[in-house]
């Protein structure tokens, strides 16, 4: 409808139609790229390193406020983590002393290789051996903890958690 001026016989604002038509288009293409967005990040990892268990509860890291399970021992040094923040999936491997061996399987149950589920991430520190499914390995004691809701392998002193 066009109008001379810019106010027309009706009162309304010359091209208020053509703003009502535009509303809906603009609305679906903003839900659109909020989708698009979306799809882009799930599905997304992001790994994080810490030196000490203070650097990463230091950088929010720990349950609460990050991803990490708290079967992690404040002895924790050389901690490598990797998550999805979309599938809750984690792969962590850390140092710890062998005077916190307790405090780190206290709520977890031993468990035979033969019922343990590989980790659903792949990263290029995580070993071999915990990778391929097999578990048939003296290295490592295998644990369920289902506070965390995953696996744990401990090997002299060090440990491997993933959540699946």
């Amino acid at each position: 409808m066009g109008c001379n001026g810019s106010v027309c016989p009706d009162g309304k604002a010359d091209g208020a139609g053509h703003l009502r038509e535009v509303k809906p288009l603009a609305h679906a293409l903003a839900i659109l790229l909020l989708l698009i967005s979306a799809a882009c990040t799930f599905g997304q990892t992001e790994e994080l390193q810490f030196n000490t268990y203070d650097d990463a509860k230091k950088a929010g890291a720990l349950l609460g406020g990050g991803y990490f399970p708290t079967l992690l021992p404040k002895s924790a040094a050389s901690i490598n983590e990797m998550h999805n923040a979309s599938t809750y999936q984690i792969l962590m491997k850390f140092k710890f002393s062998e005077a916190e061996r307790e405090e780190v399987i206290k709520n977890c149950h031993q468990v035979a290789g033969a019922n343990v589920i590989s980790p659903g991430l792949k990263a290029s520190w995580w070993p071999n051996d915990l990778r391929d499914g097999s578990f048939a390995t003296t290295w490592y004691v295998y644990y369920y903890c289902p506070i965390d809701e995953g696996f744990l392998a401990l090997a002299k002193d060090e440990a491997y958690f993933w959540r699946l």
